[in-house]
């Protein structure tokens, strides 16, 4: 028999692995939202009592994202990966077999373990690539996670209508079986400043939380992700409340930044080994801006119609995509040692910041409703996020210097 099949990876993975681990942690969170109401009814709990599976594992894989990053540069990326691919194909067996709502939701949130898998591929990138280079290869992995979660939940409606909710909970199973096989055989080691103790860890957390460089690109991630969250919360509110659009035209400029992102990763794959990354975050910046000031200004001269305010939103996505790759790259370039600790501080604190703008939207909204007041909050957010591009320019040299 020839067990070289079995045999453990020795050098870095290829790109369609860390694709996939990526998109698995955002496919993850959204794929059984079409089943719903059908959990609802077989567990016997409200509508709300169910969501709970989508906003509590948001915030728990925020939390993991810290510990995630600081684990992969004291125990390296390889071990910890396939501990959290391993948690969560038996959480995910036990979403699938749970007869009760809170067993179901204890096996959920154990579920958020893969966010593991995209702190650790973004480091995997970082420790195996220059910043501009990483930038690229980050920029790929981006078009996967824009792709992913537009489709995930129509494959979670297929299989629920053919199998039941529970099928998409063996799906999870099954796909995380084959990442870990994949992982083992494919996802080499890459950190090769491992830590002798968390002790000695501890000491570069100080430097890294005091850089300006840091809270520049991190701070610029969440607030240009705030931008979207703020979007996606406003904006089935003023596509059916003012505009009067029906669902399916509301699904449609929903679906308007993603296929934007796409186009924003994909000019960074073609230009971001050529193009300064501080460069990159501020075209991404000023595009967003410049096309949500566009729309205002549509707006206060009485174009109060949907062709002459929805098409500008394509920009965010635009604007994010060239930004987020970036940024990403950068934030784990400031201390290269650190680099999984960083990404996973960065993700935390991008992911809240994306939260608190969705509750602030929706608070404002239902004070004063109407497109104007989105348009004020993305523009807020929007001139935030380029300054903070800004100031990242200045940080990027001295990184660059430094690495």
């Amino acid at each position: 028999m020839n067990l070289t099949v079995l045999s453990p990876a020795g050098s870095p993975p290829r790109q369609i692995s860390l694709i996939l681990l990526s998109a698995i942690s955002i496919v993850s969170l959204n794929m059984h939202i079409p089943s719903l109401t059908a959990m609802s009814a077989d567990f016997g709990v409200s509508y709300a009592d169910i969501s709970l599976s989508i906003s509590l594992y948001m915030v728990l894989t925020a939390c993991l994202q810290i510990v995630a990053g600081p684990l992969s540069d004291r125990y390296g990326r390889r071990p910890v990966l396939l501990a959290a691919v391993t948690i969560f194909l038996a959480a995910s067996a036990g979403c699938a077999l749970a007869e009760d709502f809170w067993v179901f939701m204890v096996f959920r949130l154990v579920q958020g373990a893969i966010a593991t898998a995209a702190v650790i591929s973004r480091a995997i990138v970082r420790d195996s690539a220059a910043p501009q280079n990483a930038a690229v290869r980050l920029g790929e992995i981006g078009m996967a996670m824009a792709l992913a979660p537009m489709l995930a939940p129509m494959l979670g409606g297929l299989l629920e209508s053919g199998f039941g909710w529970r099928s998409t909970f063996w799906a999870f199973a099954l796909a995380a079986a084959a990442l870990w096989l994949l992982s083992w055989k494919d996802v080499g080691e890459t950190n090769a400043s491992r830590h002798s103790s968390f002790g000695d860890q501890l000491k570069g957390y100080p430097a890294l939380a005091a850089d300006p460089a840091f809270w520049s690109y991190t701070l610029c991630m969440a607030f240009s992700v705030g931008v979207f969250f703020v979007y996606i919360t406003g904006i089935p509110l003023v596509a059916t409340g003012y505009f009067g659009m029906s669902p399916v035209g509301t699904g449609v400029v929903m679906g308007l930044p993603p296929v934007g992102f796409m186009l924003g990763n994909w000019i960074v794959i073609r230009l971001g080994q050529k193009v300064p990354l501080s460069l990159l975050m501020m075209t991404g910046r000023l595009v967003t801006l410049v096309a949500l000031l566009i729309a205002a200004l549509l707006l206060s001269l009485g174009r109060a119609d949907a062709l002459s305010f929805f098409p500008w939103m394509i920009a965010i996505g635009i604007g994010n995509g060239l930004t987020m790759p970036s940024a990403n790259a950068g934030v784990m370039s400031v201390n290269p040692k650190l680099a999984g600790t960083a990404s996973g501080l960065s993700g935390a604190i991008t992911i809240l910041m994306g939260a608190g703008a969705a509750a602030a939207t929706g608070v404002a909204l239902d004070a004063i409703p109407g497109p104007a007041t989105l348009l004020s909050i993305l523009i807020g957010f929007s001139g935030v996020a380029l300054v903070l591009a800004h100031a990242a320019r200045g940080a990027e040299q001295r990184v660059s210097n430094a690495i």
